[in-house]
């Protein structure tokens, strides 16, 4: 898959304005950062970007477009391994790649060799998430992971004793990067499909994970409503506080109530009752 590389002016921005637009970039689409100390770059599909439509979307914002450059599939694995540190969660759960040391007062050990930035735990919406999960009684609970990317939330599903998890994602690359972390996690109750939601069939869940962009997320709310189980659960996360009314007024219309909201730096995490 070619990308776009959009290369930001940050030399005159606070860490917090940063945040903002990596926020608003993550929504129109890019999936990957690298910071430096005088710039951002982001990377965003070729397919379907549309330049004017980003241009507006940050009116707002005093980001400069210093460059755009077209980029073939990015090898994301030097990138992880060259700035990746252990992220441990709740005191539970740490993700780790294979070089580091395991932390052995914690019950959760999740491997990932990922191949994009989003989905290894560093993100506030996958941390969010992760946090969701640890406070979860999954046993026996059947499991949908909507846009899985790496399929970390599925493989921390797997190891809360989870009976079976259904994860998908439309993206190709995501769809065999999650197959090689299931495996390097010895998962047996995770399946992985590429494909969205629309191609499953009626088959019920009793916990369904979407963190996904707000877009997406609205698109699709009903699809997620329609799959799961009377009193099961829906955790969903990839959007901004901003957004907290738009999606939470979507759920409610579908007829779930509202259990818990988090939010880290700017980011929610909704968990909402059937």
């Amino acid at each position: 898959m070619d990308y776009l590389e959009l290369i930001f002016n940050t030399i005159n921005n606070s860490p917090h304005q940063k945040e903002l637009l990596i926020a608003k970039l993550y929504q129109s689409g890019f999936d990957s950062f690298e910071e430096a100390e005088t710039v951002l770059k982001a990377f965003v599909p070729l397919m379907g970007f549309d330049l004017n439509t980003l241009k507006s979307q940050l009116a707002d914002t005093k980001f400069e477009i210093l460059e755009i450059n077209q980029v073939s599939q990015k090898n994301w694995n030097s990138i992880w391994e060259s700035s990746f540190e252990p992220v441990v969660i709740s005191d539970d759960c740490q993700i780790r790649a294979t070089f580091h040391e395991v932390n052995k007062e914690g019950e959760f050990d999740i491997l990932l060799d990922p191949k994009m930035a989003f989905g290894t735990g560093h993100h506030d919406t996958t941390f969010l998430m992760m946090q969701s999960l640890l406070s979860m009684n999954l046993e026996k609970k059947t499991v949908l992971d909507v846009g899985c990317g790496t399929s970390i939330l599925s493989i921390l599903a797997e190891k809360k004793s989870a009976l079976s998890i259904c994860a998908i994602d439309v993206d190709k690359e995501a769809y065999s990067n999650s197959l090689e972390n299931i495996k390097l996690n010895n998962c047996n109750r995770v399946s992985v499909s590429h494909m969205d939601v629309f191609g499953l069939d009626d088959t019920f869940f009793d916990v369904v994970l979407a963190n996904i962009n707000r877009n997406v997320l609205l698109s699709e709310m009903r699809e997620y409503v329609m799959r799961l189980s009377k009193g099961g659960l829906l955790v969903l996360s990839g959007f901004f506080d901003s957004d907290f009314d738009k999606i939470n007024n979507c759920v409610l219309e579908l007829g779930l109530i509202l259990c818990s909201r988090k939010s880290k730096n700017k980011w929610q995490c909704l968990v909402y009752k059937k």
